[in-house]
């Protein structure tokens, strides 16, 4: 009998986030490795907060976000990357709600 392996949270995750990797490399490749570390930073952190809040239309305006935002420009992350990491963090949050509510529910705590 063939069973289809259930993906693990952890699992799920790393695939829905395997997007921020493509937008830095895309980005980023001339930045150093703890540069990107830091850029990467945005986008995962708005995705945690996206899930925290569930306030889409004040993400940029949230702490967190406008910290990690103003860091990673001392890097010199362009208006651009922003933008498309909060965009990329949205559609990833969209996609946990469509597509993984009980992850939604498990990671939110």
């Amino acid at each position: 009998m063939n069973q289809l392996k259930q993906e693990t949270d952890q699992e799920i995750m790393a695939r829905l986030r395997r997007p921020i990797d493509e937008l830095i490399e895309k980005h980023c490749g001339d930045k150093t490795e703890m540069e990107r570390l830091r850029l990467r930073q945005l986008a995962w952190q708005a995705v945690d907060v996206l899930v925290r809040t569930r306030n889409i239309a004040n993400l940029e305006n949230q702490p967190d976000i406008k910290r990690i935002t103003q860091n990673i420009k001392e890097v010199g992350a362009s208006e651009k990357f922003i933008q498309e990491s909060l965009f990329l963090a949205l559609t990833i949050y969209k996609k946990m709600q469509a597509d993984h509510p009980g992850l939604l529910k498990r990671y939110g705590g």
